[in-house]
């Protein structure tokens, strides 16, 4: 070969390797399932080379693209190799190598160094993004043509191609200019300053964008298992309910009277009553059928007052059945109109269902057929059938066998785990039947073994009726689609973009070393001015503060001089953040920050140390009391009200003092102590100030005992629930009880709710306490249920704090739906301090819980200050009196006059209500008697843990029957 010739191939031959090698590298990072990779580093390569060595490595181009799609399609798992629509990619990365070095030397002037940002600007953020618009806008749409990608993902698939290339032309340019680039002499000097840390960053940005590929596989898998798990629970209790359906009407059909004791017409009437209610609730059920025990001498008989009895070949042909010994004849079923051509079939003789009968007649156990198709259905309708044999009361005799046919699809379809959408497919298949009857439900094929070695399959096991089934579920397109967590990916893409700007960054160093050590050096001085000031309030910052304040505490040391540290903590701030969020928060402590300052004198210095805390350093004092009318100015300058977004908030503050040298001979014990001080201030009621003295660490230690311990009662299963009856004061039938959760500590013992509730809402662990209440209340109501206590109510406290986060109607929703307990019994109590502080969608939010069913009753009422407006606007059906008007009750006049107000006031409103700490009879007849609706407290039942509450509720329920008989009021326990 010439060596022109060899020069010139040379150049494609490289290029071509250098393409496939860099996309299989790319192809490792790509994004599941679609093989579409964030970092196409051959863009890159096409366009250097292009650009460096001319239109003879277009060729290479194209014959590397071709061996990076051939790796796609292995990859991708598409079966026959290279197609002709995959000869589109070659043929746009070629022209888009081509349009891009054009564009190079016309706008960016190539051959050059490529100094200036201007350059750099218009070469990698100008050329490279623009030319890569060319293979995605020339491939996607051939490929959605050929349906190798759903026309739904077109946009997707079109921008992350576009994405992958513009950032693999970002990465790979500089890279083959600081190596190939001309003139040589000028990239030659910048290789190392360019390369290494560009090549640094690209292995770690790639080793990251491969961990991420890794965790988004295996969090869509978590998902898949999660939802499958969900639904094989789900479908194994709906099994379960059809069996016990089975039992049940065959436990009635034992003690029925059948043909021919009665007619049979009035034994249809009786067996449709029995089962209608099944059927109704069931969906998937098509019939439910008797067949009694028929012997050969009553054969006859049986057919002259009724039909034939029939059997039915394996291709669905009826016949006269042969004779035989006994007979199972169908002769009741519901529904009968759509089912009257079953009636008189031998199911001890049906090919499909003979073994069936035939177990569950010597076993006594349910006992299902194998996967049957529906003829009374269209289509490819797949059922089975369950057999009950039923005997003789107290005899092993055989008297009939209950038989229900169920459509296996329907019920998948009303559990929704039918395919659609975003869901996974669902195959349930019987693993013990015969190969090629195997499928109950799901797509068609789905019990062959490929389709359950699908990488994203996952396989539970139910039982049924004798049987071993199996759930298969797998990931669909949808599924993965809508899986597929694209935040991740847009922080990776950003982090490559962000390294393609680190490439920029280095061509402009490189070429301007001067003017960015200049920069470098004046960011450095401003940033070390930054580093002594609070960037949100302008404030000193800690540091400044410790420095400023040790140094005036050596100049107290030396003068015998008093000095003052204040630690002032915003009261509820977190609340406000959560409530408003962060962005309300910022300007609402910028505000703080501005009404502060003029409180202080010139000497004193007002920091910000962290989040809704400052801090004052006061030297120089004549004494306390100094400190205590600083204290006091701070207090009162959070007074007014604060307008922020539009918002008005009312502010408070808590203040703690620590004064040298009494309190500490360092910054630190000063800080300390003042810290102490504030939290015993929050305790004493806040938006106040306190001093320090040495008895508060014991009080503050507690606190943090009892909020460390907290943290992990429930870890440790300490806290748990007991329950108060609510007794109906018309009648003197329960009627409710009310959860209150107790913390029984191994070492404390019990600690009441008073001491550590208050603790749990200033430390933000209300919310995951409240969630146990409500789950662990709701399922115990649900538990109680199933008991026989089909209408009792279960009251559960929410604290204002916990109602106020974001997620608490999903909290609710899930208890709701995890317990499966009817939101029409559960009442939740809300307190006057909810509607006392601001929230946007209060009423929306209470009107949305509405809606579920449940229902609300205002706790504590009378003891706070809201407008009693909110008892005529929002969804509340009862109030509560609080238990300190009624200790006094009857005798004390103020007392009397709030109850009879109360209870008029609700009357009034249509409200009912409840007067908790009802002791003595005396209180019970002065409410009665004035018309109020439901008693609770001592002088009926104390608080008890689950199951003592429902002996005593058994136990009062019967000496409430005995009283009623005997005319006597039966209203204490």
């Amino acid at each position: 070969m010439p060596v022109d010739q060899k020069s010139k191939l040379l150049p494609a031959l490289w290029t071509a390797v250098l393409y496939a090698a860099t996309g299989w590298l790319s192809l490792q990072i790509c994004i599941p399932p679609d093989y579409v990779s964030l970092m196409f580093l051959p863009a890159g390569v096409a366009l250097g080379m292009a650009l460096t060595q001319g239109a003879w490595a277009l060729p290479g181009v194209a014959l590397g693209s071709l061996a990076v799609q051939w790796m796609a399609g292995q990859q991708a798992g598409l079966e026959g190799g290279v197609s002709w629509t995959m000869l589109m990619s070659p043929l746009g990365a070629a022209l888009q190598a081509y349009l891009g070095a054009w564009l190079a030397r016309r706008w960016v002037g190539y051959p050059d160094p490529v100094e200036t940002p201007q350059r750099v600007t218009l070469l990698l953020l100008v050329v490279g993004p623009l030319s890569t618009l060319v293979n995605a806008s020339l491939s996607v749409p051939m490929l959605v043509l050929s349906d190798l990608i759903p026309a739904s993902e077109a946009l997707f698939s079109w921008w992350t191609w576009w994405l992958g290339d513009a950032v693999g032309a970002v990465l790979g340019l500089p890279l083959l200019l600081v190596f190939l680039g001309q003139p040589k002499a000028a990239w030659r000097s910048r290789r190392l300053s360019v390369a290494m840390p560009l090549l640094l960053a690209l292995l770690v940005v790639g080793a990251v964008v491969y961990e991420t590929k890794n965790w988004e596989e295996q969090r869509i898998r978590s998902q898949l298992n999660q939802y499958a798990q969900e639904q094989g629970g789900l479908l194994q209790r709906r099994l379960d309910a059809q069996n016990d359906s089975v039992q049940a009407i065959a436990r009635v059909m034992q003690i029925s009277r059948t043909a021919p004791e009665v007619s049979q017409a009035e034994a249809q009437t009786d067996f449709s009553i029995t089962v209608r209610h099944w059927l109704d609730r069931y969906g998937g059920t098509q019939n439910f059928g008797w067949s009694p025990l028929v012997q050969l001498a009553d054969r006859a008989a049986y057919e002259a007052g009724r039909w034939p009895i029939k059997g039915r070949s394996a291709t669905g042909e009826t016949f006269t059945a042969a004779l035989r010994n006994s007979y199972l004849p169908i002769t009741l079923i519901e529904p009968l109109a759509s089912n009257a051509q079953a009636l008189g079939l031998d199911v001890a003789v049906l090919p499909a269902t003979a073994d069936s009968v035939a177990g569950t007649r010597t076993t006594g156990q349910p006992r299902v057929s194998e996967g049957i198709r529906l003829v009374q259905e269209v289509g490819e309708q797949r059922g089975v059938v369950m057999y009950q044999a039923v005997f003789q009361p107290h005899s092993t005799v055989l008297k009939g066998v209950v038989s229900a046919v169920f459509r296996m699809d329907d019920v998948l379809q009303a559990l929704g785990t039918a395919d659609s959408g975003a869901r996974p497919e669902s195959c349930l298949i019987d693993s013990q039947a015969a190969v090629g009857n195997r499928r109950l439900a799901g797509p068609s094929g789905c019990d062959a073994a490929e389709w359950a070695r699908a990488p994203m399959t996952v396989q539970l096991p139910l039982q049924f009726g004798g049987r071993e089934w199996v759930l298969l579920v797998r990931a669909n397109v949808g599924f993965l689609n809508q899986a597929r967590d694209l935040s991740a990916w847009a922080m990776v893409a950003l982090s490559l973009l962000c390294v393609g700007l680190l490439g920029a960054f280095l061509l402009v160093i490189t070429g301007q070393t001067r003017r960015t050590q200049a920069l470098v050096e004046q960011r450095t001085l401003e940033l070390a001015a930054l580093a002594h000031y609070d960037s949100l309030t302008g404030l000193p910052n800690r540091s400044q503060w410790v420095s400023r304040g040790q140094a005036e505490l050596q100049q107290a040391q030396h003068t015998q001089q008093a000095l003052a540290v204040l630690f002032l903590d915003l009261d509820h701030f977190k609340h406000i953040n959560d409530t408003l969020g962060h962005a309300l928060g910022d300007e609402l402590l910028q505000a703080v920050s501005q009404r502060l300052q003029p409180c202080l004198e010139g000497h004193h210095m007002l920091a910000r140390i962290g989040g809704d805390e400052f801090v004052a350093l006061l030297p120089q004092l004549q004494g306390p009391d100094e400190a205590a009318q600083v204290a006091e100015r701070l207090r009162r300058a959070l007074q007014a009200p604060l307008y922020v977004q539009g918002h008005e908030i009312n502010l408070s503050a808590s203040i703690g003092i620590a004064c040298y040298p009494q309190d500490g001979d360092t910054l630190d014990h000063l800080l300390k102590h003042a810290d102490t001080a504030m939290y015993v201030a929050k305790d004493a009621g806040r938006n106040g100030y306190q001093f320090f003295m040495k008895e508060m660490n014991a009080r503050v230690s507690r606190r943090m005992f009892l909020e460390n311990n907290l943290r992990r009662a429930l870890e440790r299963d300490e806290l748990f629930l007991v329950y108060q009856p609510q007794i109906d004061a018309a009648s003197g039938r329960v009627a409710g009880v009310e959860a209150l959760v107790r913390w029984r500590h191994p070492d404390e013992g019990l600690i009441p709710p008073d001491r550590f509730i208050p603790v749990a809402e200033d430390c933000g662990l209300i919310e995951p306490l409240g969630a146990w209440v409500l789950h662990q209340a709701c399922r115990q109501l649900q538990d109680w249920t199933h008991l026989g206590e089909t209408d009792l109510m279960m009251a559960i406290n929410i604290s204002p704090m916990q109602f106020r986060k974001t997620g608490f109607i999903d909290t609710v929703r899930h208890a709701l739906s995890a317990s499966g307990v009817n939101p029409a019994r559960v009442e939740l109590e809300i307190t006057e301090t909810l509607l006392m502080q601001p929230l946007k969608d209060l009423d929306n939010r209470l009107r949305e819980l509405a809606d579920m069913g449940l229902t609300f009753a205002l706790d504590d009422f009378g003891t706070g200050y809201s407008s009693l407006g909110y008892l005529k606007r929002l969804p509340i059906s009862r109030i509560k009196l609080d238990k300190s008007f009624v200790a006094d009750l009857p005798g004390d006049v103020e007392d009397e006059a709030i109850t009879r107000a109360t209870l008029s006031m609700a009357k009034d409103l249509g409200l009912r209500c409840v007067a908790e700490g009802v002791e003595t009879e005396a209180q019970q007849r002065f409410l009665t008697d004035r018309g109020c609706d439901t008693l609770q407290g001592y002088l009926f039942a104390r608080p008890m843990p689950a199951d003592e509450c429902r002996d005593w509720l058994r136990r009062y329920r019967g000496e409430w029957a005995q009283a009623r008989a005997a005319g006597r009021e039966p209203l204490r326990a």
